[in-house]
């Protein structure tokens, strides 16, 4: 009975040290367009909006500053129900490069179109320290 309880207790005490060192991305959403955060170099947050390819409508980055941001990756999630032509959400994971204030700007737009006929923006300064 106490060998159950002395490995309980480094089973929990491993965990709680893994917890620890596992650092939280940063998420950022359509509810966050338009506002200014704080983020830290060299760390990876993460951006989520909605979208729908099916449509021929894609986020597109506007002018993304590469001595600022890396997006180390991105990808789609449809909606659960699968439906054809059922929207879902684009995301991309974005590593911060550089101190200083800077703009992350996407657009939604048809790319046959060009950015000029966005339908949509996407906007968020953040300051890197």
């Amino acid at each position: 009975m106490r060998k159950i309880f002395l490995l309980t207790g480094l089973l929990v005490f491993t965990l709680l040290m893994v917890s620890c060192v596992v650092s939280k991305t940063q998420l950022f959403n359509q509810d966050d367009n338009g506002g200014g955060f704080t983020v830290e170099v060299n760390k990876v947050f993460k951006v989520t909006l909605p979208a729908n390819p099916t449509t021929g409508y894609g986020w597109y980055f506007n002018k993304l500053d590469t001595e600022a941001f890396k997006v180390v990756e991105s990808g789609y999630n449809s909606e659960s129900d699968s439906r054809v032509g059922a929207g879902g959400n684009s995301w991309w994971k974005i590593k911060t490069l550089a101190k200083g204030e800077k703009t992350l700007s996407l657009l939604y737009y048809r790319s046959w179109e060009g950015p000029q006929k966005a339908v949509n923006q996407y906007e968020i300064t953040l300051i890197i320290k």
